[in-house]
């Protein structure tokens, strides 16, 4: 069987339907279906490990998370894929300042940080230093360091529990994920605060 050609409007047609919603769960669902398949057979074999049945298990834990916050996704979260990429652009003179408002807009000023762009789109992230963009000049945009992101999350998390020991990360709902990412952060804070005390 040929092996399928990936060119650059397929590249750009999936970026643009992992943007969408619906997709998203629509995705999820598949998955979801076809590992409760997965789990109902190979509980009928018996040569199968439990290893593997847990294995299974985990996947499904992790899915229906996934389902739950594809289906509750908060403009507030960030994309989860670049909306455009700054080197494909239609007018090569428009500054990466003015690109970053156009396309990263309904996240500005809310949880996206620099780091997030790093990691969406690494050559607008360049950008910045090519074209002298300032700190105070992302700032003002709404486009913060992620440690002023971490910062403003605490401040406005109130009081945080220390995290259920016997879940793992992954399997923990969104919601409860952050919150221990939060406990972590604040944690090793405290720690080092002692230490320099010491």
């Amino acid at each position: 069987m040929p092996r399928p050609t990936i060119t650059k409007t397929t590249v750009e047609g999936t970026r643009r339907q992992a943007n969408t919603k619906w997709n998203a769960v629509d995705d999820i669902a598949s998955i979801e279906k076809l590992l409760n398949a997965a789990h109902e057979l190979m509980k009928c074999e018996p040569t199968l490990a439990g290893a593997a049945l847990e294995d299974i298990r985990r996947l499904k834990a992790r899915v229906r998370f996934a389902k739950s916050a594809a289906a509750q996704s908060n403009p507030e979260d960030g994309p989860k894929v670049a909306p455009a990429l700054f080197e494909n652009r239609q007018d090569k003179k428009q500054s990466p300042l003015n690109f970053t408002v156009q396309h990263y807009g309904p996240w500005l000023h809310k949880n996206i940080s620099r780091a997030d762009i790093r990691r969406l789109n690494f050559k607008l992230y360049e950008a910045y230093s090519n074209w002298g963009v300032t700190s105070e000049q992302l700032d003002a945009i709404g486009l913060p360091t992620k440690q002023t992101v971490i910062e403003r999350k605490l401040e406005t998390a109130g009081p945080l529990k220390r995290p259920r020991q016997r879940v793992p990360m992954p399997e923990m709902p969104p919601e409860e994920r952050e919150q221990a990412r939060l406990w972590h952060v604040a944690d090793r804070r405290k720690r080092r605060a002692a230490k320099r005390q010491l």
